[in-house]
């Protein structure tokens, strides 16, 4: 029984430290991508409805506690984006319509990349963390 107006409400999961990431072919509506958001408390689906590209809404109930298993290795995040910091000579784009995302905010700050790949030779650390993420990622749709 729900005691106050907001009170079963769940909270944001963007209010937390967060990792977002996905696939996204071109700049486009709704189903053409495949995006999630990891933070503390579990991983959670992006909402399928009419988002902007950049604009995310994700599902309020989280994913099983095994796929969370998972993904929460995600927030072990490099120290080149929890700082902002990063290479950009290190991002490859090699397709105009498909490409990764990953977002994340660690102690309030942000940092964000687009990327079809990351060269091992630039940045061994993202290559390793991109790597990590595109494994999660296939393993818990």
């Amino acid at each position: 029984m729900c005691l106050g107006l907001w009170s079963c409400q769940k909270d944001d999961p963007t209010a937390k430290d967060y990792v977002i990431f996905g696939d996204i072919y071109g700049k486009c509506f709704g189903e053409c991508r495949t995006v999630y958001l990891v933070n503390e408390d579990g991983v959670f689906a992006e909402n399928k409805g009419l988002n902007q590209f950049e604009d995310f809404s994700f599902d309020n109930d989280d994913l099983s506690k095994d796929k969370f298993k998972l993904a929460k290795t995600c927030l072990e995040i490099p120290k080149c984006l929890v700082e902002n910091n990063i290479k950009t000579d290190a991002i490859i784009y090699d397709t105009e319509d498909y490409t990764w995302y990953i977002e994340t905010k660690t102690n309030g700050i942000k940092s964000m990349i687009f990327f079809d790949k990351i060269d091992p030779d630039k940045d061994s650390e993202l290559f390793d963390y991109v790597e990590l993420v595109q494994s999660i990622h296939k393993k818990i749709q």
